[in-house]
């Protein structure tokens, strides 16, 4: 089996998932695409996003979220760690694991570059209120 099977594969599973949770998958785009949006918004400039240090803050925090994930996602399953018997169950959870802490990589990094540039996102509590009488 070829690396493009493989794809093909996960590509077949994602579109699966989407025709029976339509309304999840919108979801979990939006939740994606809304913090580059603010950095959209707020024009944060691309070398802020891809500065070290940011991108250091933010792989510490996803990869504390796919820590976590690692011992929630066998409750999720309804199952527990001790389950996991198999070489492919293993390879199922750690990449199941790893997922979830590239999504929150690619959701953390424009926060991060916001925050350590200054530039709250225009949707949070931290903004600066707008108001009528300015």
């Amino acid at each position: 089996m070829s690396v493009i099977d493989l794809i093909f594969m996960a590509l077949q599973m994602v579109w699966e998932l989407i025709k029976v949770y339509p309304l999840l998958s919108a979801l979990i785009v939006l939740v994606a695409v809304l913090p580059w949006l603010c950095v959209l918004i707020r024009g944060t400039p691309l070398r802020a996003i891809l500065n070290r240090s940011t991108f250091k803050s933010a792989l510490w925090k996803a990869l504390l979220c796919g820590v976590i994930a690692f011992f929630v996602l066998p409750w999720f399953f309804k199952s527990d760690l001790g389950e996991l018997r198999y070489f492919v169950d293993w390879l199922f959870h750690i990449a199941s694991a790893l997922s979830i802490a590239a999504y929150a990589l690619l959701i953390f990094l424009p926060i991060c570059a916001c925050r350590r540039h200054g530039k709250g996102c225009p949707l949070s509590s931290s903004s600066r209120p707008i108001s009528m009488i300015d």
